[in-house]
């Protein structure tokens, strides 16, 4: 899926130049969270026209016109309000790092190829770059998708789920004020690993909450819908919902828990991979033998998982000293480990 520009134009310098940019400006766009840009970059065909130019006082100069092709999964990701304002930035940014006199990079379009098909989900970019959004790089990211009215609501879910491992998203209320807030909504819905829309009545009357989902279905990615006064509906209408009417954020956290550590295929080990991370790091000895509680029940987990587990009273004093966890954690790690208890 690499970039190769057409460079039928041996006389200009520009296309030549372009082989070399673009992948690298793909990487800067991604890691300064213009994530969009990145998208264009990274997986887009380009097409390029030249132009000649002439003025009485600056001389001929040569403007080009780049044409970005992306597959319908990059393509699905845009905003179409937004679209000339993304070309007006992929621009901006190409311009700003071609250094050829009289050759200008003046018209950026964005096309969606319809030959071309699908690339598959687009891939998730690199942890660490987003950790910023997230608090880190160790637990599941949920990104919750809510009318504006409902941010109350996935705000006491978020504080309940952070307890599990599980680090949400919630628009407005995660985004710095200086922040470009519809970049860093991008870039939570290109960095989740699962999303769960909170599907009260009005909620497709939002003009974000339906987009946000698609990006979801885009990437591939499990949506877990919350039914409040509303079924699941169009891409998600064959999903069966966990019933949210009448329930506290509490138990809808707890419900969450269940359907991403057990329920839901895609997200089964991020989820055990972050409960472990958040044993390791229980804030009280309540907190260690609840989430003690919950490994307990697991059947399986991978060998460094394992060994972290065992490692975790000697990192942290709420695991050590709580109340019949290290023997408990005793036994757990021999069951995971396959041995047998040790004779008395």
């Amino acid at each position: 899926m690499g970039v190769t520009p057409p460079l039928e134009m041996s006389e200009h310098r520009v296309p030549g130049q372009l082989r070399y940019l673009i992948p690298r400006l793909a990487d800067g766009c991604a890691s300064n969270g213009k994530v969009l840009e990145g998208l264009v970059l990274k997986h887009g065909r380009p097409g390029i026209e030249a132009f000649e130019e002439s003025d009485e006082l600056a001389g001929d100069s040569t403007e080009y016109t780049i044409t970005f092709s992306v597959p319908q999964n990059v393509y699905d990701h845009i905003d179409l309000d937004n679209l000339e304002a993304l070309e007006h930035s992929l621009r901006d940014e190409l311009d700003r790092v071609v250094r050829v006199p009289g050759e200008y990079v003046r018209h950026v379009l964005v096309a969606v190829d319809s030959e071309r098909g699908s690339d598959g989900p687009v891939p998730t970019p690199v942890r660490e770059q987003n950790a910023d959004l997230w608090g880190g790089t160790d637990y599941l990211r949920l990104f919750i998708s809510h009318r504006a009215e409902d941010k109350a609501l996935a705000s006491r879910m978020k504080e309940n789920c952070l307890d599990y491992g599980i680090s949400c998203f919630v628009a407005h209320e995660d985004i710095e004020p200086t922040a470009e807030w519809q970049s860093e909504i991008t870039r939570a819905l290109l960095s989740m690993d699962a999303l769960v829309a909170l599907l009260t009545a009005d909620f497709h009357s939002s003009s974000w909450t339906d987009q946000e989902i698609g990006a979801a279905v885009g990437r591939a990615v499990p949506v877990i819908p919350v039914s409040i006064g509303c079924d699941p509906y169009g891409f998600i209408g064959y999903i069966q919902a966990i019933r949210g009417s009448g329930r506290s954020p509490a138990d809808l956290s707890q419900n969450l828990l269940n359907a991403l550590l057990y329920r839901v295929e895609g997200t089964r080990g991020r989820m055990r991979e972050a409960l472990v991370a958040r044993f390791e790091q229980a804030a009280s000895f309540a907190h260690a033998k609840e989430l003690m509680r919950l490994l307990t029940k697991l059947d399986a987990l991978p060998p460094d998982l394992v060994g972290r587990l065992a490692e975790a009273p000697a990192k942290n004093s709420q695991v050590r000293e709580a109340h019949y966890v290290p023997e408990q954690l005793a036994e757990l790690v021999r069951r995971l480990r396959g041995q047998k208890p040790p004779t008395r």
